[in-house]
């Protein structure tokens, strides 16, 4: 989460939860996807979603490719894998949210 602190979407901090619960779109969801520990470091496979709050595809397409810009111009943000257009299904919502997921990882020494 910290990665984000200062990252702003439409004049406003841009809203990242790390529980599915806590999702309220636009916003980014971080999710811890697996960790490869080995002797000295390990690696951390993370999956970032980022959310629109538009059901409506092309709206949703473009607040997500807004988004999207901001959140791969953030330092130490490079996805790991293509980038895909999902449906994510949260708790508290009807329907599917308009998301794209980015596969990330950090490897540590």
């Amino acid at each position: 989460k910290a990665l984000f602190a200062a990252v702003e979407y439409r004049d406003n901090k841009l809203r990242v939860v790390t529980r599915l619960t806590d999702i309220n779109p636009p916003c980014v969801y971080l999710t811890l996807d697996e960790l490869e520990p080995y002797n000295f470091g390990g690696e951390v496979a993370w999956r970032l979603y980022v959310i629109a709050d538009n059901t409506d595809e092309d709206q949703a397409l473009e607040q997500l490719d807004e988004m999207l810009d901001i959140v791969l111009d953030t330092p130490g943000v490079s996805p790991a894998d293509n980038i895909t257009y999902v449906g994510l299904r949260v708790p508290e919502h009807n329907n599917t949210l308009p998301a794209l997921l980015i596969k990330l990882t950090n490897t540590s020494n």
